[in-house]
């Protein structure tokens, strides 16, 4: 699997596959995300994927206060990160995803959703992401694909943890597997404007 980071596309085999996002925005970009705040959360993954290699001092003003949140929270929860910034992809499903980190957390192996501005519902999102990660890793330090699921909310004063419900898992991959299924009818669906165009096209010159 390859990511287009420019593009935000991923590819399995040269064909384009689509990601984890655009299927629960139902194709489109969420409108309430503003391109400063992507821009921000972007920046700010990048330095916490950077991990001790960071040099603190390049980091951009807006960037940094979420970073010593971030470093913060390393500190006072013992967080052990394993991978950051990852591609996943799901052969079984069809979809690809790239999720911010995943490590051991209270001695339990966790994924978490790290977010810099409003927290909306992670629970499909995180699913999908761990349902692709367990196909191709087959579980991690040895342990099932039983993770834990947690979304870390960081804000320039603080930060946030909660920890989603593991009885919650099979509800909310049901929620993304029906969000997949709506997204692939969408792709397939031909308007009568679109038929009548391809037949005009394909009449002979009279």
């Amino acid at each position: 699997i390859t990511f287009d980071e420019a593009t935000h596309t991923y590819r399995a085999d040269g064909v384009i596959v689509p990601s984890v996002t655009t299927i629960l925005a139902g194709g489109v970009v969420n409108p309430f995300f503003t391109q400063e705040g992507r821009d921000r959360g972007t920046a700010a993954h990048a330095a916490i994927s950077l991990g001790d290699d960071l040099d603190v001092e390049s980091l951009d003003s807006r960037v940094k206060p979420y970073w010593l949140q971030w470093r913060r929270f390393l500190s006072d929860s013992g967080y052990r990160q394993t991978f950051a910034e990852r591609v996943v992809y799901s052969e079984k499903y069809g979809y690809a995803g790239k999720y911010d980190s995943l490590g051991v957390l209270a001695g339990n192996v966790s994924l978490l959703d790290v977010k810099t501005g409003t927290v909306g519902e992670v629970g499909p999102q995180t699913s999908a992401y761990l349902t692709a990660e367990c196909e191709n890793t087959k579980g991690f330090l040895g342990h099932t694909c039983a993770y834990e699921r947690y979304v870390l909310q960081l804000t320039p004063k603080t930060y946030k943890l909660v920890r989603l419900k593991r009885e919650d898992f099979a509800r909310d991959f049901s929620i993304f597997l029906n969000a997949l299924k709506k997204y692939r009818e969408q792709q397939f669906t031909v308007s009568a404007e679109q038929v009548d165009a391809y037949a005009a096209q394909q009449e002979p010159d009279a």
